[in-house]
């Protein structure tokens, strides 16, 4: 590692940061104890974001969901 950093920017391929705890776009909570991530597919005109993720509570995989309020994340570029 090295070169990553955890910033507010988004952009595609960015890896989406969830906190422990943290509501998931007000669909669904993160993890309380280990948070979630996903990946940045788009990042949409009004500053939403489409985001591929999984995990064991999916039903598919991947799958697809939008973020309203991008801003309040964190983001993981390299």
């Amino acid at each position: 590692m090295g070169s990553e950093m955890c910033i507010r920017d988004r952009h595609v391929g960015a890896a989406m940061v969830f906190a422990r705890g943290q509501s998931v776009g007000g669909h669904w909570t993160a993890d309380w104890q280990y948070g979630h991530v996903a990946v940045v597919e788009r990042v949409n005109a009004d500053g939403s974001v489409l985001i591929s993720e999984g995990g064991t509570g999916f039903a598919t995989f991947p799958a697809w969901e939008t973020i309203s309020n991008a801003g309040a994340y964190q983001y993981v570029h390299y």
